[in-house]
């Protein structure tokens, strides 16, 4: 795999146009600021931020005066996903306005021209219909440890936005008729994007996660995608599970983020 300029931009790109489409069914059209596209889902969502500022042009104050307005607007934080390879001009002017580097996340990749496919699977893996929805929810509420109400609110409200984006696939892998874990896969431009992966705490280190990375990239490359990947925090059994299965790191990604309010006039 040949690591430069025009791979990191496919996939900041596929990971831009992924998180877009599922905003769009939650009513929440995404807007180009510059060079990026701000994903504003709203409070208590995973995704508040934007994506591929600095990849093919130079960041202004402008640019983020405008992310701060509409995050104001929307009640959330303005946050930038900043990439290493983005302009300097990124980090220059999140600087200067306050921003700062929280939560790292390893951005990984695999090339699938030469994955050898793999069929054999301990576990039943299918794709779900619009009907199985609730299952897929019940999962994901478990395995990311969503207690409150408003917590699985939000989780339902976003995996139903997910599964009515035509490129996305949401999978649940069982054993002896039990669902015990999901998954979701898309594609953007042959990028395979490997996400959502939460397992009942009661049935991990069984190896389902493995198993669906397994069966998402064999997937992936049936349908011609010559690349893959998904993110994870660095040092995660998340992490551990893809390198096993031949991602590597392409680089570490941080969010930038500014809490202060009315910043754009500082």
């Amino acid at each position: 795999m040949q690591i430069d300029r025009e791979l990191i931009n496919r996939v900041e790109t596929a990971v831009a146009l992924d998180n877009s489409a599922i905003a769009e069914r939650l009513g929440k059209p995404s807007q180009q600021i510059g060079d990026g596209l701000a994903v504003l889902m709203g409070p208590g969502f995973y995704v508040n931020r934007v994506f591929g500022f600095g990849m093919r042009s130079v960041v202004l104050d402008e640019h983020l005066e405008t992310l701060e307005r509409m995050s104001s607007a929307v009640g959330v934080p303005p946050e930038i996903a900043a990439c290493p390879w983005a302009d300097q001009s990124l980090l220059e002017v999140a600087g200067r306005r306050g921003y700062q580097a929280l939560s790292p996340t390893s951005v990984l990749a695999i090339t699938l021209e030469t994955y050898e496919l793999t069929r054999d699977q301990p576990f039943e893996i299918v794709t779900l219909d619009a009907g199985q929805l609730a299952i897929w929810q019940d999962l994901a509420s478990r395995g990311f440890g969503y207690t409150s109400p408003e917590e699985r609110e939000v989780s339902d409200a976003f995996v139903s936005a997910a599964a009515r984006v035509p490129e996305i696939q949401l999978l649940i892998a069982s054993t002896g008729g039990l669902a015990i874990a999901a998954s979701s896969l898309s594609v953007r431009d042959s990028v395979a994007i490997l996400g959502g992966m939460s397992t009942d705490p009661a049935y991990r280190g069984r190896g389902a996660q493995l198993a669906m990375i397994h069966h998402r990239l064999s997937s992936a490359a049936d349908t011609g995608c010559d690349l893959a990947i998904s993110t994870a925090q660095p040092g995660s059994r998340s992490e551990r599970n893809l390198l096993r299965a031949g991602f590597r790191i392409l680089y570490t990604q941080v969010q930038l983020t500014n809490c202060k309010t009315g910043n754009a006039a500082n």
